[in-house]
This record gives structure tokens, C-alpha cells and sequence, in this order.
């Protein structure tokens, strides 16, 4: 890769619908998940209108996120009987906060996630 290659900067609007975004999802383990449920609708809606390769990679990774989180969830949650629930449960939330930090983390850079 070219060491002189600078990634395009989105614009601070766009960028903080990013922010919101990713913050929306890390807010659900506060609020119960209901910012989470925001945070989707959110992702739907700005995706069509994402302007760059990079935006629109934020938008469809938190759908991803939210889907692969809900089915790791119920899954989780359906073996906590077996025990073994809690150990998905754990993992899966693990991995819910690392997607949700890393998308922060890649906006903040302008970077795709």
C-alpha cells in the first residue's frame, strides 16, 4: 500500500451521525436495549444516503452487528439452561462492545470498518 495514502475525510455531520450511531448501540446495555433498537431503524434509514464506500461500510456493519447480535442473543439465551448460554451470552456481548468500539474508533479515522 501506498504509505502516502491518506484516507478521504468525511465531512463532521457525517461523521457524527457515526458517533451517534455506535453510541446509540453502546447506550443499550443501559437502557435495556431500546437505543439499540434506535440505533437499527437509524442504520436503515442513512445507509440509501450514505455518501462514501466508508459511511455507508459504518451503516451496513451495525445492521450486521445488531443481526448477528440478536441471533447469538437467543441463542444464548435459549441454552442458559444447558449452562452453556451464559458463557454465548458473555462472548456475544464481548463481541457487541469490540464491533461497537471499532466502528468508533474507524469513524473517528475516517476509516471503513
Amino acid at each position: 500500500m501506498n504509505q502516502d495514502f491518506q484516507p478521504v475525510a468525511l465531512s463532521d455531520s457525517r461523521k457524527h451521525m457515526l458517533y451517534v450511531l455506535w453510541g446509540l448501540y453502546l447506550a443499550g446495555w443501559f437502557t435495556g436495549g431500546v437505543t439499540i433498537v434506535i440505533g437499527i431503524a437509524l442504520a436503515y434509514i442513512k445507509r440509501p444516503e450514505a455518501g462514501t464506500g466508508i459511511e455507508r461500510s459504518h451503516y451496513s456493519s451495525a445492521i450486521r452487528t445488531f443481526w448477528w447480535g440478536c441471533l447469538w442473543g437467543a441463542l444464548g439465551a435459549l441454552l442458559t439452561i444447558m449452562l452453556i448460554g451464559f458463557a454465548i451470552l458473555a462472548v456475544a456481548g464481548l463481541w457487541f462492545t469490540y464491533r461497537c468500539v471499532l466502528g468508533l474508533v474507524r469513524a473517528s479515522e475516517s476509516r471503513a470498518v
